[in-house]
């Protein structure tokens, strides 16, 4: 009997024992399966931190009232709409804000982030409604040179005509518009080129054009329309029939 005492009781530690390392052994199972969502939790908190910051930016915007402001606006007004919206605001903006800003913005074409050039370009444009604008043209137009110096971004459908309308044609810019149709993955190296040659009609084209629609650009079923513009019609006809099922 008392044998059978030990045995028994042997028996319930080596059971609780079994236990225990199981309940520890799925513990840290548990712990591992949550470590993922604890992590996604954190990141969602962050996003959501965030997402209310804009909330709040996008509630109390009244207007450009510091340069600290125009700076946030860049980094955190978001959809684009949004921005449009708020920087359209930018020519009212008071002196000391407006002579503190632009030159900051025009330095900011040249920036390595693509949506900060985009932006700080859509408040100059802005600030050009002001009368107050005129002393930073000349170094404005640098600043574009510099700008068509980037691979592309979103604005040049909107920038690259007014430099067309507004008959933009210092050397600096024509260099840059020349970089721009020079390059093979911009999707906009065509209308670069067009804007080029409204620009400086000496420029002849059409053998980048030619070479885009050999290469296969992105643009190029669309330049195949354009080319009677930049060449006699009987050779722009014979390219056209050349490449109009071009694969």
């Amino acid at each position: 009997m008392i044998g059978n005492r030990y045995i028994l009781r042997g028996l319930a530690v080596v059971l609780l024992l079994v236990l225990a390392i199981g309940w520890g052994m799925d513990r840290i199972g548990w712990q591992r399966s949550l470590g993922p969502l604890e992590t996604e939790v954190t990141a969602k908190r962050q996003e959501l931190d965030v997402l209310q910051a804009r909330m709040h930016q996008k509630e109390t915007f009244d207007g450009f009232d510091s340069v600290e402001e125009v700076f946030s606006v860049i980094e955190n007004t978001y959809p684009e709409r949004v921005f449009e919206r708020q920087a359209q605001q930018f020519d009212a903006a008071d002196d000391a804000v407006f002579h503190a800003m632009v030159p900051q913005l025009i330095d900011m074409l040249d920036h390595n982030d693509p949506e900060k050039r985009q932006r700080a370009w859509r408040l100059l444009q802005n600030a050009r409604e002001s009368p107050r604008f005129e002393r930073y043209e000349a170094d404005y137009l640098s600043g574009l040179a510099k700008l068509l110096q980037h691979h592309s971004i979103v604005g040049f459908n909107k920038l690259l005509p007014w430099l067309r309308d507004e008959g933009i044609d210092n050397q600096e810019i024509l260099a840059g518009l020349h970089s721009r149709m020079m390059d093979d993955e911009d999707p906009f190296a065509p209308y670069a080129a067009y804007v080029l040659a409204a620009l400086d009609p000496s420029v002849d084209i059409a053998p980048r054009l030619e070479e885009m629609i050999e290469q296969k650009h992105s643009q190029w079923r669309a330049i195949l329309h354009r080319l009677p513009g930049y060449m006699p019609q009987e050779k722009a006809d014979a390219l056209f029939e050349q490449y109009q099922d071009y694969r």
